[in-house]
C-alpha cells in the first residue's frame, strides 16, 4: 500500500478496502481517491488540513471516514456520490464545506456541523435521500443555494441565530419536513426555499423578515391555525405557492413584480412585541440534540 502513495496524493491507485493515509501530509489532493469502488474505510491522520475537490468522489462503497481534528477545509464534490456513507461528524476546526461536497450521499442519515463552520456552499448536502437529522453550527452565517435540496427524509430543521438569508432552493423538495425553527435574525427567504415541502407545518416567521419570495413555499403544506405568541408572524401557504403573508402584529407581505414579497408595516408596527425569545429557541435546539443518538456513528469512538 505504501508504494501506491509515493506518487502521492496526487492519486491513490490501490485496491485496499481500508486505507490509513500516511502521516506528514497537510493536503489530500484533488480526486486522489475518486472512483475507487473498492475503498470502504479511510483514516485521515492528524496534520491534514484540507481535503481537496473531488477527493473521494463516487467512492460508492466508502462507509466510514475518520477525519482529523486539524481539518479545516472540505472541497467541492469531495464526498459526492459516496452512496454507502451513513453518518458523519465533522471535526471542530472545519470552517468551510465546498459546493456539492456531500451531494447524493444517499445513505447518509445524520450530520453534525461543527461550531467553527460559518459558510456552507451551494448544494453541499443536496439529494441526500436518507438524511434525517442535521445539527447546525451556531456560528453558521451563510447557507448556500440548494444546500439540502431533495433531502426527502429530513423531518425537522433548527436554524441558528445569526443566519440572515435562506437562499434559493435551500430545502426544496424535502417532502418529509414537518417543522422549521427560523432564527430571529432572519431577513430574507429566497425563491423556492421550501417549495415542495408538502408536509411542512407552517413556521413562525420572525418579524424582521422583509423579503419572502413569492414561490418560497410553493407546494408546501397548509398553515397552522393554532394560537401563536403576540407579534409572531403568520405565513399563509397555499397549494399553488405563497401569495401573501398575514402577520399577527398587523404586518402584511404582498407579492411584488420580481417574484419576491415585501413586508409592509402598519403605522403602529413599532409597538409590536418582539417575536422570539432566545432562551426558548436555545432550549428547543437542546431538546432536538438530546433526542438524537449520536453515539453510534460509523468510524468514530
Amino acid at each position: 500500500m505504501a508504494g501506491d502513495f509515493l506518487t502521492i496524493l496526487g492519486r491513490y491507485t490501490g485496491n485496499d478496502t481500508a486505507v490509513a493515509v500516511p502521516d506528514g501530509l497537510t493536503t489530500i489532493g484533488e480526486r486522489a481517491f475518486a472512483g475507487n469502488t473498492a475503498l470502504e474505510e479511510v483514516i485521515v491522520p492528524e496534520g491534514v488540513r484540507s481535503i481537496e475537490a473531488g477527493c473521494f468522489d463516487s467512492c460508492t462503497h466508502l462507509r466510514s471516514v475518520r477525519l482529523p481534528r486539524t481539518l479545516w477545509h472540505i472541497g467541492a464534490r469531495a464526498f459526492r456520490g459516496c452512496t454507502s456513507l451513513e453518518s458523519l461528524v465533522l471535526p471542530g476546526e472545519v470552517s468551510s464545506i465546498g459546493a456539492d461536497a456531500f451531494r447524493s450521499c444517499s445513505s447518509l442519515a445524520r450530520v453534525v456541523l461543527p461550531d467553527s463552520l460559518k459558510h456552507l456552499e451551494d448544494g453541499a448536502f443536496s439529494n441526500c435521500a436518507a438524511l434525517q437529522e442535521v445539527l447546525f453550527s451556531e456560528s453558521l452565517r451563510e447557507l448556500g443555494r440548494y444546500s439540502f435540496k431533495d433531502c426527502a427524509s429530513l423531518a425537522e430543521v433548527f436554524l441558528p441565530e445569526g443566519l440572515e438569508v435562506i437562499p434559493e432552493g435551500a430545502f426544496e423538495g424535502c417532502t418529509s419536513l414537518l417543522g422549521v425553527v427560523l432564527p430571529s435574525t432572519l431577513r430574507e427567504i429566497g425563491s423556492r426555499a421550501f417549495a415542495g415541502c408538502s408536509r411542512l407545518f407552517q413556521p413562525a416567521v420572525p418579524a424582521g423578515v422583509s423579503v419572502i419570495a413569492g414561490d418560497a413555499f410553493e407546494g408546501a403544506g397548509t398553515i397552522s391555525r393554532g394560537a401563536e405568541p403576540a407579534g409572531t408572524a403568520r405565513t399563509q401557504v397555499v397549494a399553488d405557492g405563497m401569495e401573501s403573508h398575514q402577520f399577527a402584529n398587523g404586518m402584511v407581505a404582498t407579492s411584488v413584480g420580481d417574484g419576491a414579497s415585501r413586508a409592509d408595516s402598519p403605522s403602529d408596527a413599532s409597538s409590536a412585541p418582539h417575536s422570539h425569545d432566545a432562551s426558548q429557541r436555545k432550549e428547543a435546539r437542546r431538546i432536538a440534540h438530546d433526542r438524537a443518538d449520536w453515539s453510534n456513528l460509523a468510524g468514530w469512538q
